[in-house]
């Protein structure tokens, strides 16, 4: 299945779920005249992680099963009444959500881990002087992917994580070491493979790379990247696109002009 947000008549944008298998969509959201923004979904696929970024509800991050069944639940809420906050990735062990806190589009923005188990006190992650976002749990849970303008543009960078050593320290800038960049001119967006042997991207043009990763030794590097193909996605879309478990399906958030249905392209390979 997959969680969608679409916005056909207003600025605000609600959450529709799409089963493949049975051919049907049916919407999740409820509330009138608010933004549902960035469906995350839990390990098991039974519920929805996802922001609400404006509206008349109070914003935060809310959990919601996935089948429509139940209520909204407040997981976590805003700092602020107009601040924004939205998950990212739930780690596949179910016990962290990693979320954005911020404003992309005025380059300001705070990567932070949401423990699901134990303390549940929001951590920060990643702090720079321009905008950190978009983290994305490894499928083994031990590194993190995530977009960063610290540069002066946005590149993708990967950290290692041990939730023990994280959830000890008092120093967030401490997630910092072992830093490695991904991408080589620039990049956001990143999404893995199932197995964490390869890594997607966005290049500033818009061109979907792929970075196969050497993880022998023990350690992480990337062994190549490779070009797949290029699209059109607005800049500033929160999920840019998303990718299958094995790699060879990705769901495109064009938004080339209203009313865009999204693209699923297959067989990218023969492309």
């Amino acid at each position: 299945m997959l969680a969608l947000n679409l916005s056909p008549d207003s600025l605000c944008s609600d959450i529709w779920i799409d089963d493949f298998n049975r051919h049907v969509r049916w919407k999740l959201s409820a509330e009138p005249d608010v933004d549902h923004g960035v469906p995350v979904w839990s390990p098991d696929g039974a519920r929805l992680a996802f922001g609400l970024l404006e509206g008349k509800s109070l914003l935060g991050i809310y959990l919601r099963p996935s089948d429509g069944s139940g209520k909204n639940e407040l997981l976590l809420a805003a700092d602020e009444p107009l601040s924004q906050i939205w998950p990212t990735s739930w780690s596949r062990d179910g016990q962290f959500i990693l979320y954005t806190r911020g404003d992309i589009g005025l380059s300001r923005a705070d990567l932070w881990i949401l423990p699901l188990a134990g303390d549940p006190r929001p951590r920060l992650l990643s702090h720079a002087q321009k905008a950190v976002y978009d983290g994305q749990f490894s499928p083994d849970g031990r590194w993190i992917a995530y977009t960063s303008e610290e540069s002066g543009r946005p590149e993708v960078y990967l950290i290692p994580f041990d939730p023990q050593d994280f959830l000890s320290s008092s120093n967030s800038e401490q997630a910092s070491a072992g830093k490695l960049l991904i991408s080589a001119a620039g990049g956001r967006a990143p999404r893995w493979r199932r197995d964490g042997k390869e890594l997607f991207y966005l290049t500033p043009a818009n061109q979907v790379m792929a970075a196969e990763l050497d993880r022998s030794n023990g350690k992480l590097k990337v062994f190549s990247e490779q070009p797949l193909f290029k699209t059109e996605i607005r800049r500033y879309a929160f999920a840019p696109f998303d990718v299958s478990a094995n790699g060879d399906k990705f769901v495109i958030n064009t938004l080339a002009e209203p009313r865009t249905p999204f693209a699923l392209v297959q067989n990218w390979r023969a492309r």
